[in-house]
């Protein structure tokens, strides 16, 4: 993974408590991160649809935000190599 794709990453992971096991669903027990406070447990039905599903609208919203800054920065990048001069 590119650096800065890892950093983005391991930022929502330890901004937003999503799951990041892969129990897709078990009333028998959670994992270790809703234990320590790393996830909501959707696994278990420990939160209710509506809050973890605003938490994944709000990761959505930062990566398209963040996919918007990325567009604009290479744009203007590209102008300002298409403006240099030739030697």
């Amino acid at each position: 993974m590119h650096g800065s794709a890892k950093e983005m990453v391991d930022f929502i992971k330890k901004r937003f408590k999503i799951r990041q096991c892969r129990n897709f669903k078990s009333n028998k027990r959670v994992c270790l991160n809703y234990h320590i406070g790393r996830c909501l447990g959707p696994c278990a039905n420990n939160v209710p649809k509506e809050e973890y599903q605003k938490q994944i609208d709000q990761i959505i919203m930062l990566l398209e935000r963040k996919n918007r800054q990325n567009k604009k920065r290479t744009r203007k990048r590209n102008e300002t190599i298409s403006i240099k001069p030739k030697i």
